[in-house]
């Protein structure tokens, strides 16, 4: 986190290069896409990109500092989306809602054969993925059939 930059900048970890033509209306596109498609462009919209958030954060509460990890892992559409509970500063329905709308949002994000491996927070959302694999004192306990069909997100 950088004090002295926006909310828009510590998401892109860096300013916009002015001298690419349309750069900077492109990756605005992209990062309202992103933010439109994962349900935080209300989050970010009411902080506004300009806002100072503070030196690590700190302006920030724990939920909304998680909001933007989060975020920036998904703007940078990754293969490969490792995740240990990123949003366990949130209540048990708002971090449901925010891991289904990840998941449905692969496919309008360009990443629709994306992998995410989410160590959950809450046991009872584990319905939100294709497979599921449990670990008890360091063991793996039970692995749901990759043959079973993917569940319906809410």
């Amino acid at each position: 986190i950088n004090r002295a930059a926006s909310l828009q900048d510590n998401i892109l970890f860096g300013r916009i290069v002015p001298r690419y033509a349309e750069a900077s209306g492109r990756i605005n596109q992209v990062l309202s896409a992103t933010l439109h498609e994962t349900g935080l462009f209300e989050v970010v919209f009411d902080l506004g990109l300009g806002f100072d958030i503070g030196s690590g954060a700190k302006r920030l509460s724990s939920g909304q500092q998680q909001k933007l990890t989060l975020g920036r892992a998904l703007v940078k559409r990754p293969d490969l989306l490792v995740l240990n509970r990123p949003l366990s500063a949130l209540d048990g329905d708002t971090q449901r809602r925010i891991a289904a709308e990840i998941i449905r949002s692969r496919q309008s994000l360009d990443t629709p054969r994306q992998t995410i491996l989410w160590v959950l927070a809450h046991a009872d959302h584990a319905d939100l993925f294709d497979r599921v694999i449990e670990f008890r004192e360091g063991r793996m306990q039970g692995q749901e059939s990759e043959a079973s069909p993917p569940q319906e997100v809410m």
